[in-house]
C-alpha cells in the first residue's frame, strides 16, 4: 500500500500546496503555521472553486434541511402493504433523527473538500454509546487504502498521533506499553504517541460468535515501534471503511482524476502570473534607480 501510495504523494502535495495548503498532513506531526498556510496563494480563484463545489455537492446530494434517500424494497408488492410503508417511513424516520444528532454533516463536508481536490477520501464510521453513530475524516497523507476484486475499499491502515492521556483513556493502562505507563504515572499526560489503526478483512473467524474478535472486519491499534503487544484487537460487523473516489481505475486503490487535478496548473500560473504583475506594478513606481 506504501508502493502504491508514494507514485501519488508529490502530486498530493502539489495539489496542497497550490489550491488549499490547510488540507492534508503528510506525516505525523506536521505542523502547517498559520503564518505560512497562505504563503503561496496569491490568487484564490482555485480556492474559491473548491468551495463552491463542496456547498454545491452538499446542497445537492446529502442536504441536512431536506430529506435526500427514502427506504424502499426490491418486492413492488410487499411495498405496496401499508404496515411495510408504515414500517420503512418510522426506520426513515429515526435514521435522519441519527444522522441529525451526529457529525455525518460535517465528516460529508471534508468529504467532498478532498474528494474534489485529490479525487480520494479516507474515513470511518463507526458506533457510539452517545450519538449512535460516529465519523472520522482522515488527512490526506495519513492513511492507506486498498480494494478487493470488486473495487470496493476493505482495507485501511492510518497513522493517528494522541496524547498519553488519550490512550490510555480509550485503551487502558494495562494494555499500553510500558513507556507510556511510565509516561502516565509521572503526570506527562500531554506527551505525544504514536499510533497505527488497521482495519482488513478477518480471514479466520468463527461465525457464529458474537465476540468482536470473530466480527468479519478486524481492527487493530497498536504503538509504533511496539510489535509485541496490541493496545486492541476488535471488529466490526459491516464494513465501516468511507473510501469513495472521484474517478477511479479497475485495479487502481486512488482516485486518478479530480477536480484540483484538472485545475492544478491554471493554479500555479494565476500564483505566477499575479507574482509577475505584483513586480511589474511595483518596479513602475518605484523603479532602480541604479
Amino acid at each position: 500500500m506504501d508502493q502504491e501510495y508514494n507514485g501519488w504523494e508529490p502530486h498530493f502535495r502539489e495539489i496542497r500546496d497550490a489550491i488549499q495548503p490547510s488540507r492534508g498532513r503528510f506525516s505525523l506531526g506536521e505542523n502547517r503555521k498559520s503564518s505560512t498556510l497562505n504563503k503561496r496563494i496569491i490568487d484564490s480563484t482555485a480556492r474559491r472553486g473548491l468551495r463552491t463545489l463542496k456547498s454545491g455537492l452538499m446542497a445537492g446530494m446529502t442536504s441536512p434541511s431536506r430529506a435526500w434517500f427514502k427506504l424502499g424494497l426490491y418486492d413492488q408488492d410487499a411495498l405496496d402493504d401499508p404496515d411495510v410503508k408504515q414500517y420503512l417511513h418510522t426506520v426513515q424516520t429515526r435514521m435522519y433523527t441519527v444522522l441529525r444528532g451526529s457529525n455525518i454533516y460535517r465528516t460529508l463536508d471534508a468529504c467532498y473538500g478532498d474528494l474534489g481536490l485529490y479525487g480520494t477520501f479516507g474515513g470511518l464510521i463507526v458506533g457510539s454509546f452517545e450519538d449512535v453513530i460516529h465519523s472520522h475524516a482522515f488527512p490526506m497523507g495519513l492513511y492507506r487504502i486498498e480494494e478487493n476484486e470488486r473495487g470496493v475499499v476493505d482495507v485501511l491502515h492510518r497513522d493517528v498521533r494522541k496524547t498519553v492521556a488519550q490512550v490510555v483513556s480509550r485503551f487502558g493502562i494495562e494494555n499500553c506499553s510500558s513507556n507510556v505507563q511510565s509516561k502516565y504515572r509521572q503526570n506527562r499526560l500531554y506527551d505525544w504517541v504514536d499510533v497505527h489503526h488497521a482495519i482488513e478483512v478477518r480471514r479466520e473467524r468463527d461465525p457464529m460468535s458474537p465476540l468482536s474478535i470473530n466480527k468479519p472486519f478486524a481492527s487493530y491499534y497498536w504503538e509504533k515501534g511496539e510489535n509485541r503487544k496490541f493496545l486492541q484487537i476488535s471488529g466490526f460487523g459491516v464494513n465501516p471503511i468511507l473510501a469513495p473516489r472521484w474517478e477511479r481505475v479497475e485495479g487502481e486503490a486512488w482516485g486518478v482524476a479530480s477536480p484540483g487535478m484538472d485545475a492544478l496548473g491554471d493554479a500555479v500560473q494565476l500564483q505566477t502570473q499575479h507574482r509577475d504583475k505584483a513586480m511589474a506594478v511595483q518596479m513602475s513606481y518605484k523603479p532602480p534607480m541604479q
